[in-house]
């Protein structure tokens, strides 16, 4: 079999809330920085493209795919008739979003979809509530004294990185699934209950949040002030038998922090803002295995 066809082992689009991420599973099985499972050139022209420029940019989010290319990638990639139907829908769902248009039906057949086995234990709302970086924001705003049920009005206060759709979206889904609930005059209340515990959040998930949360990070350094943001860090040569040491005393200092400064749910004040915190500690070199 060809080592470039991206149907060896592909992954499946049902554990995916997003094409592009699909697509970029299949393009690139061992991480963006390794091509080895697949030439761009090779799979752009198998798709009927002289040049892989237009598959390039639908990977990185420049460009929707058109309906010929959707149709290309589907055969190409082997996908049979409801697979073929989830994807299309991932594609209609991020055109939705981005237009500012009302998701909903598109959510609803991309749900209905993905529940074709026994083995698929959460629904894409589910999977969004933990992987969208707004749905944790607004979560968090709406416990804030003084949050106002109105999607423009959210949006402002979430910087206008969102759009009213995906604000009405997400307090519908999250009410839906308990995380919001309504009190005795009907006003929109955090439950004390958390998201997911950790071993249920699927790695997707993980990873799209905190890619999310790092772009918001760098949307801050543009268009925050000093006084609003903190920036620091630190690269360092450490022993390898000490890392898993380091990344213990970064994950308690994580709880310390929390403790010290998140607000506990009966605060009041109205003066209260939602800021993130993101840690990062990763490697910037790799050994070298000489034969």
């Amino acid at each position: 079999m060809n080592s470039n066809d991206p149907t060896l082992l592909r992954p499946s689009a049902f554990e995916f809330s997003c094409y592009r991420e699909f697509l970029t599973a299949c393009a690139f099985p061992n991480g963006l920085h390794n091509q080895k499972g697949l030439n761009l050139q090779k799979w752009a022209q198998r798709l009927g493209y002289k040049s892989p420029s237009s598959l390039t940019m639908v990977l990185k989010g420049d460009r929707f795919p058109s309906m010929e290319m959707i149709e290309a990638l589907c055969d190409d990639l082997k996908l049979e008739e409801k697979e073929r139907k989830y994807f299309v829908n991932l594609v209609r769902l991020k055109k939705a979003l981005k237009k500012g248009t009302d998701p909903t039906n598109i959510i609803e057949a991309l749900e209905k979809d993905s529940h074709r086995d026994a083995t698929h234990t959460l629904t894409l709302a589910e999977f969004r509530s933990m992987s969208d970086w707004y749905f944790i924001a607004i979560k968090n705003l709406v416990a804030i004294p003084g949050f106002i049920e109105d999607s423009e009005w959210v949006c402002k206060r979430l910087r206008k990185k969102v759009t009213p759709s995906q604000v009405s979206y997400a307090l519908s889904t999250m009410e839906s699934l308990g995380i919001l609930e309504r009190d005795k005059k009907r006003q929109l209340k955090v439950r004390e209950l958390a998201l997911r515990t950790q071993k249920d959040v699927p790695a997707q998930a993980i990873k799209k949040i905190h890619q999310s949360f790092l772009e918001k990070a760098i949307d801050a350094i543009h268009d925050q002030n000093v006084e609003e943001r903190q920036f620091q860090g630190l690269t360092q040569r450490i022993s390898k038998e000490r890392v898993i040491e380091a990344r213990e005393y970064l994950y308690s200092f994580i709880q310390e922090f929390n403790n010290e400064f998140s607000l506990d749910a009966n605060e009041t004040s109205v003066d209260q803002e939602v800021y993130q915190l993101n840690m990062q500690y990763f490697s910037l070199t790799k050994k070298l295995n000489y034969q």
